[in-house]
């Protein structure tokens, strides 16, 4: 054969080994895909208690034992979730006699690194809550720590759109649930019992509750069954930290109470919340988006600086109160306190659902501290009995007013108004009228806020347990600032020594001052 005949012929053994390992290749490439496709959005069924983890991560299969079928631990199957491509699923399906399933964990669960739903609800017998107010849960997956000692949380998340429902998560050494890490967003955790018993009648703390150092996770939800109860832990029920700290949502929740909302069952350290990051929201408008924080050892919510803008708003709460608003379960110190620098925060608003109830708190209502806190605007809340003042800037009583409002400090020091008149029947008999001044900086903007007060305390300032109206305020050619509330409340003259008080709030800088000097109401002939 001549080398010119060889050459069509290496010619065409050439293009068959291409072609040949084309379709070895080929056949990788879509038995990879096959197996990719097989791993995708998976159901893991947790069946044991133990705490072993996976033997085999190669075979999308929940199984921690070499014994014959499948033994799935909670360990193994986040292991095989973090392992499997798409939005996995963790149930449970646990046998035995006993009513409550424990998985006591001696080492940290692995960090959930991917998409991962884990539902106790679908333990046999388990189901969620389903009343508007209180609690009938039934939990029957239990998470064990093992107490003081190791330092590591119960669940730690840093991955997006997860979701945690149905568990008693309870006793570990650090927090219940850890959200952390850049990725960590959109996670959802609802409906679980974070540190007390499976009743949620009794303490088994986690140092903190719930741990959030990412953005744009929600703790609880609007619906019942999406409320978890945060009590019992020795710090922190909530707590938010961090530059990355921003855009979450705390909502339904029960924090430092019993399950049925009627006992209290606090959380220590600071309290109930612990706001330390920008643009955060606990509570909200809609129906069911309230929380109730109360029976805390410390703070109900208390908002830190930490960064120009911060921006937090807490609106639509029960503080101090039990879950039918109408119980007293205070919190140790103020029910809200904003302070180191913190700025432009909302307590409550004007918006229909926005006012919180804050009451029966042992320290001051809200309480503004520390110089460059300001922006802290106080709306249409119903703030009464609680120790200390409604309203207090700077923590040390009632602030005098100053001619001209110069002097700076939380909030400015902004003035508060002094009501001259209150009279029951003008300018008809329907009608009450409370008219006062202002004496601020002519040049801004201001409005007013008429409340009925509850009871009288010693400082003789009010406490603004409902508001009766809104108003503006205009300057006279001298810059004295005049405003008069118009209210038709039924409430309004039916019991003698009945007193109104107000505040003021400055429109461009959200600052909002103490409660006025009481003043009575006197009924116009």
């Amino acid at each position: 054969m001549t080398e010119d005949a060889f050459r069509p012929m290496a010619a065409r053994r050439s293009i068959r080994g291409t072609l040949l390992a084309l379709l070895v290749v080929g056949g990788a490439i879509m038995l990879m895909l096959s197996y990719e496709s097989a791993r995708a959005a998976t159901t893991f069924t947790v069946t044991e208690t133990g705490d072993d983890g996976d033997v085999n991560l190669a075979n999308a299969r929940c199984d921690a034992s070499t014994s014959t079928g499948d033994q799935c631990t909670l360990r193994a199957a986040i292991e095989e979730a973090n392992d499997t491509a798409g939005a996995d699923t963790v149930d449970f399906d646990i046998g035995g006699t006993a009513s409550v399933k424990t998985i006591s964990t001696l080492t940290a669960l692995p960090t959930i690194t991917d998409t991962v739903t884990i539902d106790g609800y679908t333990q046999p017998g388990a189901s969620p809550n389903t009343l508007d107010q209180g609690n009938d849960a039934l939990l029957k997956v239990q998470l064990d720590g093992p107490g003081p000692g190791p330092g590591f949380s119960g669940l730690q998340i840093e991955a997006d759109n997860c979701t945690i429902k149905g568990l008693v998560i309870r006793e570990f050494d650090d927090a219940g649930v850890l959200i952390t890490g850049s990725g960590a967003t959109g996670n959802h955790i609802e409906g679980n019992f974070i540190g007390t018993n499976r009743d949620g009648t009794s303490s088994r703390s986690n140092p903190i509750g719930v741990y959030v150092t990412s953005e744009s996770n929600m703790i609880g939800g609007t619906e019942p069954d999406e409320r978890n109860l945060i009590s019992g832990n020795a710090f922190e029920g909530v707590l938010i930290s961090g530059p990355d700290a921003t855009d979450n949502s705390v909502e339904g929740n029960y924090i430092g109470t019993t399950a049925d909302g009627a006992e209290a069952l606090g959380n220590g350290g600071l309290g109930g919340v612990v706001i330390q990051g920008p643009e955060n929201t606990i509570g909200g408008r809609v129906s069911g988006a309230g929380n109730v924080i109360s029976g805390n050892a410390g703070y109900g919510v208390f908002v830190s600086g930490f960064s120009n803008g911060d921006e937090n708003r807490i609106e639509g709460n029960f503080i101090g109160t039990t879950a039918s608003g109408a119980g007293d379960l205070g919190n140790t110190e103020a029910g809200v306190s904003v302070e180191n620098g913190a700025e432009l925060t909302a307590v409550g608003g004007t918006r229909s659902g926005a006012p919180n109830r804050i009451a029966h708190n042992g320290g001051d209502g809200v309480s503004v501290r520390v110089d460059d806190t300001v922006g802290t605007n106080v709306l249409s809340n119903r703030i009464f009995d609680n120790g200390d003042l409604g309203i207090d800037l700077d923590a040390d009583g009632v602030t005098a007013n100053d001619a001209g409002d110069l002097d700076t400090g939380p909030n400015n020091l902004q003035n508060f108004p002094v009501i001259l008149s209150a009279r029951k029947g003008f300018p008809t008999p329907r009608k009450t009228t409370i008219s006062g001044r202002l004496n601020s900086d002519p040049s801004q903007v201001y409005f007013v806020e008429c409340f009925l007060t509850d009871g009288d305390p010693a400082s003789a300032h009010g406490e603004g347990s409902r508001l009766l109206g809104l108003t503006s305020v205009w300057f006279d050619s001298a810059g004295i600032g005049r405003f008069s509330c118009v209210s038709t409340s039924p409430l309004l003259g039916q019991v003698p020594g009945q007193t109104v008080t107000a505040t003021a709030t400055n429109v461009a800088t959200g600052d909002t001052s103490e409660f006025s000097r009481n003043k009575a109401i006197v009924t116009v002939p």
